[in-house]
């Protein structure tokens, strides 16, 4: 193998500007395509000599990539990084080889992590050089018919398992760590120990750039596939998404544990309900409000005998939700991979960094093709928190974390029309108690109607619902949610029976029967010059008796005039009509 000298001399810390001159950009991007050309020739090799001087030949083109980092001024750009990647994996080959003389195992790597990262290499490279680079260029890139997405950002073994309906594996399992070792084994032994019996998966492990032994603990577990990437930070994250090839794909993070029955009640859920498309089970120490009171525990021991007495299965307690933060998740891959989706690829939008709401991405395109995204609170598992990407984040990056979410949201909203911060992204403590102690208190049985009012993306209405279907076992409920807001339309829309935009809110409550609403939420954002006396007591004549009216008081808003003071408690109020 060539190049090693260049490997030395490499920047390891700094990720540089994406866009190269045009005439080099096609230069590079004509190296890249010629590696990937060799995926059939290399992968149906039956003679080692011709594998290994194919293989020469992919790390020629890298090689020659390289040289560039010392022309161009770009020197820092994560090609160089991801360049370096491909050729440690083909050294990597080389040496499994040389010890096991097996060109099977030599080709298993070949296909599960030198093309992976080739190939991430160049739709990323692609993305940025050439889609990115105008409005009409990136609409063309993404247009699920004709643009380019469909085929960069592609995983062949599931586009070929959704035309056939046939999977190789029921469940393919990816654990990503970067350092942490101790941690890692933990996850990955919790997850062994509870996986369920005679269960059809595949165990993909992600060493992303680890220098602490993750690396040889991985190779001590032998997973079906491992991923060695040699550099972190170096946005080849998403590669891992090639190799997934089963019917639900179960993505997590080294921070997590597992416990008794909780993978089992996860799988049962996506299969029980096709409509959810993206399922995230309760855990601690994660932004949302995610985590179910299962009690105290201090011990691994401890963790497990409580999660079993929570872990029954029971979809009453499979909560939808606007928006899901996932340091685990199962997606069904024929949703996740679709050519109309191609989630993975689309983090690239917002920024290569750590900031780019990945979470809140998947939630929204997940609810916008009619699928649901579910927190399961039967299926607790621990999450310690913030550890994967702990290291990673330097004091520096704290400083600009603002800034950089910042910028990431704006991007957010100039992609996907809505701010990821949007009021009515998850239902706060406040709300959700006060409503689950009316509705276990005084709740109305039978047919419920509720009335949203302004309520942003739509959490508050959504968790009364949900409320019902987990007390009283009600899911006769319908939710109606009015906005004054016409880019929140499409997201509401998702988590609503009837959602309608009006720039005049009086004239439409006008025109609502009295009495035609068990609850009327309305969220008051700031500034809005409405919310008189008459428009609440309108609000109220909407409310049947026994039922009721929260007003929610959110950013600054002005109470100072004496018409609203009467009904408003800074920053929350809820009645009960009587």
């Amino acid at each position: 193998m060539r190049v090693i000298e260049f490997m030395e001399t490499l920047d390891k810390n700094i990720l540089g500007e994406f866009v190269f001159d045009k005439e080099t950009a096609e230069n590079i991007l004509e190296k890249l395509k010629s590696a990937e050309s060799y995926h059939d020739e290399v992968l149906h090799s039956s003679d080692s000599a011709v594998c290994f001087s194919l293989c020469d030949e992919i790390t020629g083109n890298f090689a020659e990539i390289l040289q560039l980092k010392q022309e161009t001024k770009l020197p820092e750009n994560r090609i160089f990084k991801q360049a370096e990647c491909v050729i440690y994996s083909l050294q990597n080959v080389a040496e499994d080889f040389s010890k096991y003389s097996s060109l099977e195992k030599a080709l298993y790597r070949l296909e599960f992590e030198t093309f992976p990262i080739i190939e991430e290499t160049t739709a990323t490279f692609y993305y940025f050089n050439f889609a990115a680079l105008d409005k009409g260029s990136e609409e063309e890139f993404w247009n699920p018919e004709t643009g380019k997405a469909k085929d960069l950002y592609f995983n062949r073994y599931i586009a070929d398992s959704i035309k056939t309906g046939e999977y190789k594996y029921e469940l393919s399992v990816l654990i990503i760590a970067y350092n942490k070792c101790d941690m890692t084994k933990g996850c990955v032994e919790s997850l062994l120990k509870w996986m369920p019996e005679d269960l059809n998966y595949e165990l993909i492990l992600c060493n992303h750039g680890s220098t602490d032994g993750v690396k040889s603990y991985f190779e001590s577990v032998r997973p079906t596939k491992q991923l060695d990437i040699k550099i972190n930070s170096c946005s080849l994250l998403q590669c891992y998404l090639r190799l997934v090839e089963g019917k639900y794909y179960l993505q997590v993070s080294n921070d997590v544990v597992f416990t008794p029955n909780a993978v089992e009640n996860m799988l049962r859920a996506c299969k029980d309900d096709p409509k959810i498309g993206y399922l995230v089970p309760s855990t601690p120490n994660v932004s949302g409000y995610q985590e179910t009171n299962i009690g105290e525990y201090t011990t691994i021991e401890e963790l497990n005998v409580l999660a079993e007495k929570n872990n029954v299965y029971d979809p009453r307690r499979h909560e939808e939700r606007v928006s899901l933060c996932n340091p685990l998740a199962l997606y069904p891959t024929n949703i996740y991979f679709a050519p109309d989706l191609l989630i993975g690829g689309r983090y690239y939008r917002l920024d290569e960094h750590k900031y780019a709401f990945p979470d809140d991405l998947t939630s929204t395109l997940i609810r916008r093709k009619g699928y649901k995204a579910v927190l399961q609170k039967d299926a607790y598992c621990h999450h310690f928190g913030s550890v994967t990407l702990g290291d990673e984040v330097t004091d520096a990056d704290k400083d600009k974390s603002f800034q950089k979410y910042t910028l990431c949201s704006k991007k957010f909203k100039e992609y996907y029309g809505i701010n990821p911060w949007s009021i009515g992204k998850a239902a706060a403590p406040p709300f959700f108690e006060a409503m689950e102690h009316v509705i276990k208190l005084a709740g109305i049985d039978g047919h419920i109607e509720i009335l949203g009012i302004n309520c942003g993306l739509g959490s508050d209405p959504l968790k009364i619902k949900t409320l019902y279907k987990e007390i009283k076992g009600n899911t006769d409920v319908h939710i109606t949610n009015y906005t004054q807001f016409p880019w929140l339309l499409t997201d509401l829309e998702t988590v609503s029976d009837k959602a309608v935009y009006a720039e005049d809110l009086m004239t439409l409550l006008k025109a609502e029967k009295p009495e035609s609403y068990n609850y009327v939420v309305l969220e008051i954002p700031a500034n809005l010059e409405y919310h008189t006396k008459e428009f609440i007591d309108r609000c109220t004549e909407l409310v049947v008796y026994g039922g009721v009216f929260s007003i929610w008081c959110i950013e600054d808003y002005d109470i100072n005039a004496e018409n609203v003071m009467n009904y408003i408690e800074y920053p929350f109020h809820s009645m009960v009509k009587k």
